[in-house]
């Protein structure tokens, strides 16, 4: 367990470090970050296995997957984030960049790499579980941090259903008055890095994956795909192989 300061220099963020396997403050390590979330749920270990807030144990043991493959993995509670204060949960309401706000997580990454200098910031990925809203925003309001991005089951808020995605935060469906919020697809002009996308051609949100694959190819810009022909909204082990694999080539 760790804590650290988020980018506005006084709220506490806590969170949890995953080393690898057998690991040696003699090394140096890519670093992954799988902080990812929305506004009714965090990817950040509030307690053991099933009394946390996050999806059974399923964050614990992808965190640990990775590790094992030799990163140090980093869980970090940005805010935007529940379980906190109504102003933490609140923060920058109706933005889906700023769930789980990337500004809080490369700031108390940095902090870590001062306390760990196992760390090695150079090399940071940036992952999550499916649909985080504003994973891609990585690579497009910090690409000079997060190197390399992996996003399965990709979410545009306003072409999602409500309790996944942030439509009940303020944020509108298409067709209707807008609130000037960012979407990662009107953005992706600023996108650089390596990026994967992950998808099954029967996910109910497929379309909002298409929907970005189309934006990146208008700008021009390069990324890896994998679509899972009979994938619903869960990755399959081909999925995480291509993910792991990702990971492995462009970070470690």
């Amino acid at each position: 367990p760790v804590q650290v300061v988020a980018a506005d220099g006084k709220t506490d963020i806590y969170g949890v470090v995953y080393r690898p396997p057998g690991y040696s403050e003699d090394q140096n390590y890519p670093v992954l970050d799988f902080s990812g979330g929305y506004r009714w749920y965090t990817q950040v270990a509030q307690g053991s296995f099933g009394n946390s807030a996050s999806l059974y144990e399923g964050p614990y043991m992808w965190a640990q997957a990775y590790a094992a493959l030799g990163f140090v993995v980093l869980t970090l509670e940005g805010r935007g984030t529940p379980l906190r204060s109504k102003a933490f949960s609140e923060h920058r309401y109706g933005e889906p960049s700023a769930t789980s706000d990337l500004n809080d997580r490369v700031t108390g990454i940095k902090q870590l790499a001062d306390r760990y200098p196992y760390m090695d910031i150079s090399r940071v990925g940036l992952a999550g579980s499916e649909g985080c809203t504003n994973a891609i925003f990585g690579q497009i309001d910090h690409p000079d941090f997060y190197k390399a991005t992996a996003i399965h089951c990709f979410h545009d808020p306003r072409a999602s259903t409500a309790e996944i995605a942030e439509i009940f935060d303020g944020v509108p469906a298409y067709g209707q008055e807008s609130t000037g919020a960012r979407h990662a697809i009107d953005c992706v002009s600023d996108f650089k890095g390596k990026l994967l996308l992950i998808d099954g051609m029967l996910n109910f949100s497929v379309g909002s994956t298409f929907r970005l694959i189309h934006a990146l190819q208008r700008a021009r810009k390069s990324f890896d795909m994998q679509i899972l022909p009979i994938g619903i909204h869960a990755i399959d082990g081909l999925g995480a192989r291509c993910e792991y694999d990702f990971f492995v080539t462009h970070l470690l």
